[in-house]
């Protein structure tokens, strides 16, 4: 697990994750008996801004020595290709083992504002395909003026986000969930957590599809 302080991540572009992408070793075989875990820490400081995911898509692993997962034999864990939703224009987090765990945490004294996706998480996107569990918990951030299609500061895919003070604020999707958007998941919003002022043509703060959603 990373932590990244301090730092300012400005204009860049990808096809998912334009200023910060997680996601386990794609060469590490899912088949460990122990605790295996993988995730982001965003401590104070950070500016993550005017990013943008650009698509979706589907990639191809790298092997452990540098050669194209072509390369690989055919049949092998590794030689498969792995789509992806894409999106997450500020940070993405995506979690496709099976026994491993994936958190990502978003602190106060963070900013991640004016990113775009052209799918889903302008500003966030969290996404669990295997794992025994994901998790998105912001504590004192400010998630704001980001864009995409499906929820313009934040947007989960079968994982759980928390918001236990900070903002998300005046972000904008275009169809679902302006602030959040939470597919086949769960949503706390508690304390001092604040989804204000955002914009979508459903859900303008939060877009719950097959998902639970906590206020306290």
């Amino acid at each position: 697990i990373m932590t990244v302080s301090g730092c300012t991540i400005i204009g860049n572009t990808a096809m998912s994750g334009g200023g910060i992408a997680t996601f386990p070793y794609t060469r590490t075989e899912d088949d460990a008996t122990g605790s295996n875990a993988c995730g982001l820490t965003l401590g104070a400081g950070n500016i993550i801004s005017n990013n943008k995911a650009v698509a979706t898509g589907k990639f191809k692993p790298f092997s452990s020595e540098g050669n194209g997962a072509d390369q690989d034999a055919p049949g092998s864990k590794i030689d498969k290709v792995i789509e992806y939703t894409g999106g997450g224009g500020g940070v993405w987090c995506y979690m496709n083992k099976d026994k491993w765990t994936c958190s990502l945490e978003i602190g106060k004294g963070n900013t991640i504002q004016e990113n775009n996706a052209e799918n889903m998480g302008g500003g966030v996107l969290v996404e669990h395909v295997a794992g025994t569990y994901t998790e998105l918990k912001v504590t004192g951030a400010q998630i704001e003026e980001n864009k995409a299609n499906q929820g313009g500061g934040v947007a989960v895919i079968k994982a759980t986000v928390s918001i236990d003070s900070g903002e998300i604020t005046e972000n904008t999707a275009v169809i679902n969930g302006g602030g959040i958007y939470v597919t086949s998941g769960i949503c706390n919003v508690s304390g001092t957590g604040s989804v204000s002022d955002n914009k979508a043509a459903n859900g303008g703060g939060i877009y719950i599809d097959n998902s639970s959603l906590t206020v306290s």
